[in-house]
């Protein structure tokens, strides 16, 4: 019972970052509109469709401290407005390729600093397997082109997601996962559109029928259904193990470049970056299946 409750999880988790994976590469497609806009309406639809978990989400009896609204600030702009607002931004001039990988270097900052954050100490295995992804990604996506300010992007961007993750931990244990994804999924769609209102930006008919439907795509599937399957897995996973499972936002993100044509297929090359991927995955897993048994993790973003 416990192993497919496990192996739910995993599943879970997977489906969760190739969604978050084909939200880096549908991004792409939005690059000529205004990322402000464009995100804050998929957050939007997110928020909408967050509503009935809330609701129905066991109200947690704990008060949160100063530290608490801190962190919930930084997961909410740093997590999820600039994490999705300076990915468009980055993708004029780094490739979706070129970003995925860099942002699927997160785990490897999720596995150092997230331990640190929970106030525990960080454990050598889960690294190294983050690592072991991070080179099975980098062969799927080695044909990426950027510029030197792409890059630096990508990197503020990976650093974004990380923080997501690693200021969720506190956070989540007192006002739930759902709440959680709601308070900062709301933060983004209000500050976003608010701006864009304010500044005299807001411009619905500069959309195109296809922009519409990439940003329906990016609340329903990339936000709301992603924060919903990693939630659930996280239910279900060990704190070590669901730091892992970011590294996979290159292979929803190269998957989804055949669906909209923007990538070639490099055959076996792209089969061997992706097995040395769940490689590293499996690798980061066997301590926590072996060792002494941990709290179970909800307590754990994911940025959209």
């Amino acid at each position: 019972m416990v192993k497919t409750k496990n192996a739910l999880g995993y599943v879970q988790a997977t489906l969760a970052t190739l969604l978050v994976g084909s939200g880096v590469t549908t991004a792409s497609l939005l690059k000529d509109s205004s990322p402000l806009m464009t995100q804050g309406m998929r957050y939007f639809i997110g928020a909408l469709l967050l509503i009935p978990l809330v609701l129905r989400e066991k109200k947690v009896d704990s008060k949160l401290t100063t530290t608490d609204y801190f962190h919930l600030l930084l997961v909410a702009g740093f997590g999820v407005v600039a994490f999705s607002t300076l990915g468009i931004i980055a993708l004029r001039h780094i490739d979706p390729p070129g970003l995925a990988i860099i942002i699927g270097a997160a785990p490897i900052a999720i596995g150092i600093f997230g331990p640190i954050i929970d106030k525990r100490r960080p454990t050598i295995r889960p690294v190294l397997g983050a690592a072991i992804v991070l080179l099975g990604t980098a062969i799927v996506e080695g044909n990426s082109s950027a510029s030197l300010l792409g890059i630096a992007l990508a990197l503020i961007v990976m650093a974004c997601d990380a923080s997501f993750s690693i200021f969720s931990v506190g956070v989540v244990k007192k006002i739930g996962p759902y709440r959680l994804s709601f308070i900062t999924i709301s933060f983004g769609a209000i500050s976003l559109l608010g701006y864009e209102a304010i500044s005299g930006h807001l411009n619905f008919g500069s959309l195109s029928h296809k922009e519409y439907l990439i940003i329906v795509y990016q609340g329903v599937f990339s936000t709301f259904g992603a924060f919903v399957l990693w939630y659930q897995g996280m239910s279900r996973i060990k704190i070590e193990s669901i730091g892992l499972f970011p590294g996979l936002i290159p292979v929803g993100a190269l998957i989804t470049t055949f669906f909209v044509g923007l990538a070639p297929a490099r055959g076996l090359v792209d089969i061997i970056g992706v097995a040395i991927s769940v490689a590293g995955i499996a690798f980061g897993l066997t301590k926590a299946k072996r060792g002494k048994a941990r709290p179970k993790f909800s307590d754990q973003g994911l940025a959209p």
